[in-house]
């Protein structure tokens, strides 16, 4: 984080307005704009795990310049309507090139000059390839779906409730087959956490 807060204090990105940052999972976005929030940048973290009002507040908060940076997973941008946004940071190595050119895409688009820096560290190359053998589901992700799914206002020790997949997989980051593999365990296990209605 260090090497992004250099990066971010020098010459030309001091003088941005306008900076995203893309991560790979959704704790990084909480850390890191929490590190520039304590170096005096305005920023904030971004993901598909925050509630939908605070993600609407924060892209907002960004269109009207009110947040410099915002540090965000692949869930900012779709949709943006935001054409002076003057470089497009990557703290990691995205998971396809696709990816990549659909995310640097969102700076310079008022034709003004524009930055994009990829930071890469040299075990990089082990982790994507890794994560590319799996579905890449980080630690964060299944304990917000975890206390999603036990939450309750009630002291019942039973309740019945229902989840849709598909949007909770939006919500969470996660696969639907993902999802459903968590939940299975959760009821076959050796102590039955919950069961599954047809």
């Amino acid at each position: 984080m260090k090497d992004l807060l250099i990066l971010m204090e020098s010459h030309p990105y001091k003088k941005i307005k306008s900076i995203i940052v893309y991560c790979k999972f959704q704790y990084e976005t909480d850390m890191i704009s929490k590190f520039l929030r304590d170096n005096n940048i305005t920023a904030k973290g971004y993901h598909s795990g925050l509630p939908a009002k605070d993600r609407i507040r924060i892209q907002e908060s960004f269109c009207s310049n009110k947040i410099r940076v915002v540090v965000a997973t692949v869930a900012f941008g779709m949709g943006l309507d935001k054409g002076d946004v003057g470089a497009v940071i990557h703290f990691s190595v995205p998971g396809s090139l696709e990816e990549y050119v659909q995310e640097i895409g969102r700076a310079g688009r008022d034709g003004r000059l524009s930055y994009c820096h990829l930071f890469y560290e040299a075990d990089t190359y082990l982790k994507l390839r890794s994560l590319s053998h799996s579905d890449g589901v980080d630690e964060y992700a299944v304990g917000k779906f975890l206390t999603h799914v036990f939450s309750s206002e009630t002291k019942q020790h039973e309740k019945i409730c229902s989840l849709v997949i598909e949007s909770a997989s939006h919500k969470f980051d996660m696969k639907e087959e993902v999802m459903q593999t968590i939940l299975t365990h959760l009821e076959l296990g050796e102590v039955q956490y919950l069961r599954m209605l047809p």
